[in-house]
Parts: C-alpha cells; structure tokens; sequence
C-alpha cells in the first residue's frame, strides 16, 4: 500500500534522512579514546624537565604514583609501611593521580582474619593523611599485589574491608592484575574490586639463567592471555618501559644491579660481550657498590619498541572492552629518553 498519501513527499524525505543519519551514526559510532597515563615509581615525586615535557607532548592526563609498600616486619611480627612516597604541597591540578600502594606476598602470608581488620584502617590512615598533606581528592585508589591460589582469600577479604574504609568510600577501587592471573582465573579468582589494570610484564622468570627476557616477551605473553576476552573484570592496561640488569654468580641468579645502564656494560673495561644481552665479567672488580667476581655474569634486560607495539595492537583487538586508561612503567628520565616521542605516541594510538 503507498503511504505517500497519508504523509507529504517532504515529510516522507525528512523521515527518511533522519533514518538514514541515525543508522550511519550507529555504524561509525567510535569509543572515546583511552585517557593517557604513566606509573611514577619513586619515594620522592618531582617531575625533571624532561619528564614534564614528555608527558605534555603525549598528552598524558594520569599519574599512577606509588605511595608506598606494605611489608612484613618480622621483628614487630606485623605489616608496616615502608618507602613512604614524598608529595609536594600541592600537586599539578592539570593531572588526574591515582594513589597506588603494594602489598607484599609476605604480608598475605602472616595475614588472618583477625588482624586484617586493623591493616584496612592502618591503610586507611596513611592514605588520609598523604592525600590531606598535598590537597588531593583521588577519584581511584589502586591496591598492587601479586596474589597466588593460596593467597586469594585472604586478599579478597582485605579487599572488602578496605572498601569500607573512609578514603575508599565513593571511590573506584582498582587492583593490578598479572598475566598468570588472567590465564589461570578459575584458580586465581576474580578479586572484589570496581576494575582490574592488566600488567603486561614481568611474566618470565628472573632468577632463571639464560637469554630470555623476563620483562616482556610477546610470544608468551599472547600464550598467557588466550582466553583475555572472556575475563569478566574490566581492565585498563599497562606497559613496560623500564629496563634493568640481572646478575648471575656461577650461573646462579645473584640480584638485579641498580644503577648500571645497558650501554654502561658496552664501555666498561673488565666486560665482555659473550651473546646480544649477555657480559662476562673477566677480573675481580668493584663497580657501582658491587664486587664482581671474575666469571660474573650480567644479562641484560630491555624493551624493544617494536614489541611493545606488537603487545599494544595484540591487546587492543582483544581486551573484551576498550580500556578506560592506558598507562606506561615508569616515568623516569634515562628510561623514557630510550625511546623516541613518537614511538611512544604510537603505543598509546594503538588503543585509540
């Protein structure tokens, strides 16, 4: 039946425009990309230059800044805070800051029942007076930890009670999620929190002698992270930057060197290249507040910017939801000047 004649032909066309603008709209709809971030990992939060005009050229708007760590004190025989961060008076209104803080395994391990109830308000108290001491009002607080299977209960219930927390009241409540974590969840389980920010490194094993890297490797990760559509938390993302050089003592891993740079090893006499991130140390020696050992060995460990961009884009076409934020480990100025400003745009533009 024609219905032109109970409508106008203009009418008709204006319907039919507006139907036509409604479905396209509905076919090219676009998320709002992610919000730009970076961790800062530093007991001392001042920004150099070089990382504030990062940050500005990357249009970052969120700081993940760890507060401090919770630690097992076994002469007190209960958690204490350790590597309290030092705010300025007032932090830079320009940026959103997340407050972070990690608990050791060692803490999940002593933990009960009985005196979790006293570390959600000892917590509680810490992150009150930080936040009073630099006038910040966070919209997040981020709980770190590496939880195990053995562990997850106890971590759940402290969860709950730091909820109920005042700082936590009206707030999201995130905690960082590891790839074993997602692989294995039936184990690991879901913990009770508002979102989940993906940690995609420091899956392989550090202590294990050999070339592999147990920062980042994507192949491994990609294994760890099969089923990553079907995880119910929603997730944000993060992604390493760091780099850092394992030392290894008759092949048997000795502690990650502070303060000594890959191109470090390249100019330093006494070092010997033996494989593309492996030195031999050829003479007893002391360097950096470390006695080497004739027969030490260092591997060294980096992340390439063409794995990182493979993980982004790997993540990006599989992450059941665009994530909310997309933050990079760490902002600090020798890590961030390894990598070009436009290879790290390209590493947040890939969830874009």
């Amino acid at each position: 039946m024609n219905i032109l004649p109970y409508i106008s032909r203009r009418q008709y066309c204006v319907w039919l425009c507006c139907l036509l603008v409604m479905l396209l709209s509905a076919c090219h709809k676009r998320h709002q990309p992610p919000v730009r971030g970076f961790y800062y990992w530093k007991t001392i939060y001042n920004l150099s230059a070089k990382e504030k005009t990062t940050i500005q050229q990357l249009h970052c708007k969120r700081m993940y800044v760890r507060c401090f760590d919770v630690d097992w004190n076994d002469e007190q025989q209960k958690p204490l805070p350790v590597s309290i961060v030092r705010l300025p008076a007032q932090l830079d209104t320009s940026m959103e800051y997340v407050p972070v803080f990690f608990i050791t395994q060692p803490v999940l391990q002593h933990l009960t029942e009985n005196n979790a109830d006293s570390l959600a308000q000892n917590i509680n108290k810490l992150l009150t007076s930080l936040c009073a001491e630099s006038k910040w009002t966070p919209k997040e607080i981020q709980v770190d930890c590496d939880w195990t299977a053995g562990t997850k209960d106890i971590y759940f219930s402290l969860l709950k009670k730091l909820k109920e927390q005042s700082v936590f009241k009206h707030k999201d409540v995130s905690c960082t999620i590891r790839l074993h974590q997602i692989k294995y969840f039936l184990k690991s389980g879901i913990p009770p929190v508002d979102k989940g920010l993906l940690m995609c490194y420091n899956l392989g094993d550090l202590r294990k002698y050999g070339k592999q890297n147990s920062i980042l490797d994507v192949d491994l990760a990609k294994d760890y992270l099969k089923h990553l559509s079907g995880y119910p938390l929603k997730l944000d993302v993060a992604l390493p930057l760091f780099h850092w050089s394992v030392l290894f003592h008759n092949r048997q891993f000795a502690g990650i060197l502070r303060g000594v740079e890959p191109d470090d090893l390249q100019k330093k006499s006494g070092f010997i290249s033996i494989s593309e991130n492996f030195y031999r140390c050829d003479r007893e020696q002391k360097w950096h507040d470390y006695l080497f050992q004739a027969g030490d060995e260092v591997r060294v460990e980096t992340v390439a910017y063409n794995e990182l961009l493979k993980m982004a884009e790997y993540l990006a076409s599989n992450l059941k939801h665009t994530p909310d934020n997309v933050c990079l480990f760490h902002l600090d100025s020798a890590t961030i000047s390894k990598y070009e400003t436009q290879e790290l745009e390209n590493i947040y533009a890939a969830f874009d």
